[in-house]
Parts: C-alpha cells; sequence; structure tokens
C-alpha cells in the first residue's frame, strides 16, 4: 500500500516542485513526441539521448535492437495536416539548402496574428535525427552505440521593425534582432545496469537502474547576433543609434567577413557558403547524458527476475534524468565582431518590409536590406578571439509511469537550463497514455501544458510484429483566428528497428 501512497504523492507535488522552470519540446522519437515525454516509460532507441537507464528495460525478449532512420523537427508556428511536408522543406532550406532565402512580406493582419499582443515574434526550427542505434542486452547490462545530427535555428524580432505608427508615444522607439543558430554531430555510447547495493533494503523484485551516456561532439556552424537601435525624438528627426554583437565560426565567419569588404551578401553566401558547411569540423566537445528509474512490480509481475527474459507487463515506475550536460568549443574561424557607437539623425523612421528567415547569414542580409540599419555594418570590427564556448542546451527531466498489460499512463516533467532559442521561460507538464487494442497496434496520445500556449496534444501509432517495429507522431496546437485552426508544431517517426 506504501508504494500507491507514493506514486499518488508524486504526482501531487511534481507540479508544486517544478512550478516556473523552462520548458522543452521533445521531438527525437514518436514515443516521445507522442507521450510528451515518457522518461519513466519509452525504452525506444531515443533512451539513448533522454534516459539511458531504461535500456535495462526490456520491450520484447529479443537482446539485440538496430534502429535505423529515427528523427523529429520541431516548427514554433506550426502547419496545418495537409501541408506537413513543409517541414522537411523548412528544415533542410534552413540547415543544408546552401541558399539564402527571401523573406515572407507580413500584412497588418499577419502582424497581428504573428506577434499576438506580444511585443516580440519568436521563431524556431530544430531537427533531430539519429540514423543508426544499435543496442544490445547482456545478462546484468545493456549497453548502446548511436549517432547522432541535430539543429537549432531561432530568433526573435520586435514590431517596431514593421510598425511605426505609435513611434512618438515612446520615449525611445527600439527595435530589436537577436538569432542563435548552431548544428550539432554527436557519437554517443551508452552503459545500463540494476544498483543492487539497495536490494537488502527491499523485499521483492522492485530494481533501480541507472544509466549514463558519454558522447563526443562535433560542432558545425554556430552563430550568435544580437542587434539593437534605439530612435529618439528631436521634435520632426530623429537621432538615432546602433549596437551589433556576433560571434561566428567556420565559414559563417569567412562569410561575414567577406560582406564587410564587398557590401553583397548573396556573392559572399554563394562564394563560402554551401549544402556541405554544416559537415565541417568547426568546434568539439564532450557532453553527458544520464538517468535513474525505478521500478516497482505490481502482481504477480516477475518480469524483472533475474531468470526472466520477457519485458513488464505491471509495474509501477519513476524516473529522473539529465541531459545535455557539456559544452562545444568553437576554433574553426572562431571570431567575435562588435560595432563601434554608430549614431545618425534622420528624417523619418524605418519600416521592414519582410521577415527575417533564421537561415545562416540571413540576418547580415536582412540588415543590408535596410537603408537605415545596414550602416551599423560600416562600423564592425573584429575582436581578438581564437575560440570560445558554447554550453549545451541542458534539460532535467522527471517523470512516473503506471503500467497495467496493455494500458500505461504517466506523467512528465522538464526543466532547462541552457536555452538555445528565445521562447518565454516558464514550466511545461504532460500527462500521456498508451493503450493496445491489438498486441501489435500501440496507439499513444498526450496532453501537454506549454509556457507559450496554453495546451498542445500529441498523437502517435506503431506497428510492432515479430522483429521489425516502425512508429510515427505528431503534435497539434490550436489558434484562434476568427475560426480555430489546428496545427503541427512537430513531427516524428522511427523508419525501423529490426530485433534479434
Amino acid at each position: 500500500m506504501c508504494q500507491y501512497y507514493a506514486f499518488v504523492c508524486c504526482l501531487i507535488c511534481m507540479p508544486v516542485l517544478f512550478a516556473g522552470v523552462a520548458a522543452g519540446q521533445p521531438i527525437t522519437s514518436p514515443e516521445q513526441v507522442a507521450l510528451g515525454g515518457g522518461v519513466a516509460y519509452v525504452t525506444g532507441p531515443s533512451v539513448q539521448f533522454y534516459n539511458p537507464a531504461n535500456l535495462m528495460i526490456r520491450d520484447c525478449h529479443r537482446s539485440t535492437r538496430i534502429s535505423l532512420g529515427l528523427g523529429g523537427i520541431y516548427h514554433s508556428d506550426g502547419h496545418d495536416y495537409e501541408s506537413l511536408d513543409r517541414f522537411f522543406r523548412e528544415a533542410e532550406t534552413v540547415f543544408f539548402s546552401g541558399t539564402l532565402p527571401a523573406g515572407r512580406e507580413p500584412g497588418g493582419d499577419d502582424l497581428d496574428h504573428l506577434f499576438a499582443g506580444d511585443e516580440f515574434y519568436r521563431h524556431t526550427i530544430r531537427y533531430d535525427f539519429i540514423p543508426v542505434v544499435v543496442s544490445w542486452h547482456r545478462g546484468e547490462s545493456a549497453r548502446s552505440v548511436a549517432l547522432r545530427s541535430r539543429g537549432f535555428s531561432s530568433f526573435e524580432i520586435n514590431r517596431n521593425w514593421f510598425d511605426v505608427s505609435d513611434a512618438r508615444e515612446q520615449e525611445v522607439f527600439t527595435r530589436q534582432l537577436r538569432e542563435q543558430y548552431m548544428v550539432l554531430h554527436e557519437l554517443s555510447y551508452s552503459f545500463s545496469r540494476e544498483v543492487t547495493m539497495f536490494n537488502r533494503w527491499h523485499a521483492g523484485l522492485n530494481s533501480l537502474f541507472v544509466g549514463i551516456a558519454p558522447k563526443i561532439i562535433v560542432g558545425g556552424l554556430h552563430s550568435e547576433t544580437d542587434f539593437r537601435s534605439d530612435y529618439t525624438d528631436m521634435g520632426g528627426r530623429w537621432f538615432s543609434e546602433r549596437h551589433l554583437d556576433s560571434r561566428t565560426s567556420g565559414d559563417l565567419s569567412a562569410f561575414l567577413s567577406d560582406v564587410m569588404s564587398q557590401g553583397d551578401p548573396q556573392r559572399s553566401f554563394d562564394r563560402f557558403l554551401s549544402s556541405r558547411s554544416n559537415f565541417d569540423l568547426n568546434g568539439a566537445g564532450l557532453g553527458l547524458d544520464a538517468g535513474l528509474t525505478y521500478i516497482i512490480p505490481l502482481g504477480d509481475d516477475i518480469a524483472l527476475s533475474p531468470h526472466v527474459n520477457r519485458p513488464p507487463r505491471k509495474s509501477l515506475r519513476f524516473a529522473i534524468s539529465i541531459t545535455d550536460l557539456g559544452a562545444v568549443r568553437y576554433f574553426q574561424d572562431a571570431a567575435e565582431w562588435r560595432s563601434k557607437s554608430d549614431t545618425d539623425i534622420t528624417g523619418s523612421l524605418p519600416e521592414a518590409r519582410f521577415l527575417h528567415t533564421g537561415s545562416p547569414g540571413s540576418i547580415i542580409d536582412y540588415l543590408m536590406s535596410d537603408d537605415e540599419e545596414q550602416r551599423v555594418l560600416d562600423k564592425m570590427e573584429q575582436q581578438e578571439a581564437d575560440s570560445y564556448t558554447i554550453q549545451l542546451p541542458t534539460e532535467l527531466h522527471v517523470g512516473s509511469a503506471i503500467q497495467l498489460n496493455r494500458i500505461a499512463a504517466m506523467l512528465n516533467f522538464n526543466y532547462r537550463f541552457n536555452s538555445t532559442s528565445f521562447e518565454p521561460d516558464g514550466w511545461y507538464a504532460s500527462a500521456g497514455s498508451e493503450i493496445r487494442l491489438l498486441p501489435f497496434l500501440p496507439l499513444r496520445g498526450s496532453i501537454q501544458m506549454n509556457p507559450d500556449r496554453d495546451l498542445s496534444f500529441g498523437v502517435g501509432a506503431g506497428i510492432d510484429v515479430g522483429i521489425l517495429h516502425v512508429s510515427a507522431s505528431a503534435r497539434f496546437f490550436s489558434r484562434d483566428n476568427g475560426e480555430v485552426d489546428w496545427l503541427a508544431d512537430t513531427v516524428s517517426a522511427l523508419g525501423l528497428q529490426v530485433r534479434f
């Protein structure tokens, strides 16, 4: 009975303990997307980067798994279900197209939608792709090796770039634009086993699993840029002051240096940046993912016995994991840029026609297209910097789950330490479930409370037949534009998993 009281207390206390923390969006695997996380329950190939302790939990009687083509894409604006192919096209454009795309032109109604009563419009696109994971279970331990590539592109821009109607009502009329861009490639090795030193403190088959997954990280392109311009009313004319700070590596540094001297972003982009730029070695680092999972068998389930070779059917689970501890040191053409103070007096305020795109190098092209703001590039100076360090986007995951044969329910909570985006801080919690109406057909769903919108819903399904497993999922949210539209902000799929 004490075990059930502990479960109830955990469910009640977690929202209190984690109120006010920052949110992350799981996109690596279909199970995570559909379940809103599942740190205590998920056992697929993504646990390598999510909770390595779960490698010890079998999902079938076979001991070796090879997973191919696992990944997902997150787009903060979302797309309707008829345009899901746009996720892949836009991710390719931002990360691997080798082109400098033009921004779209927002209309008046579009501005109201984009900013939605906020001063800033924030946009993020991310991808995770795991081409291969090989995991094996032997005796009292489990191991896994995986490759992963992932990218982050995020920016925020305030409404003053497009709307100057209330400029004279502001003491200082400020235009701000910030962006972050990063691509990482990783080789991870994980090890998991049962911690037996606590067995004498409890009866039964309760098990505590621990897992660690160190990883070697290769940094592709990276940039951080912060631009700000202030306009002060001088009785019909405007006094302006601009500042621009940037850190870049690899081909982006060569691109920026060439723009400074030539003044032609498209020419410089064609000369220095290509679809291969994100595969260059621009930086290197180390990271660590680690986790603990505690399982309490329920009823007559003896799956955790060392002499039984099958997955648990009835269990109560608690888990905690921390992901992306570590940092990347950028050294290949690493550069820091800073503008000297740039001031001017102008007769009118500028208005931008197009939105920023978030592609590498596009922020410079965006400033060059603005007759007023482009002058800050004439004041740019490269600072002395042989290298610089970027922390990984560390996250803490806490969750619980209960499984009763073909039905499972779970709660998940996340805390983010080093965000790679400008999305608002806050906490998110999710409640998810999985049901198998047929043994080979897992159906998954979840409801998630986010800091940047009220609710989102995850849905997914898989086919689990013998040695083969495939699955897919998406997460949806609603947007009210006079009538309610449902949009997907995340899609994820597992191409194929073979088990033997």
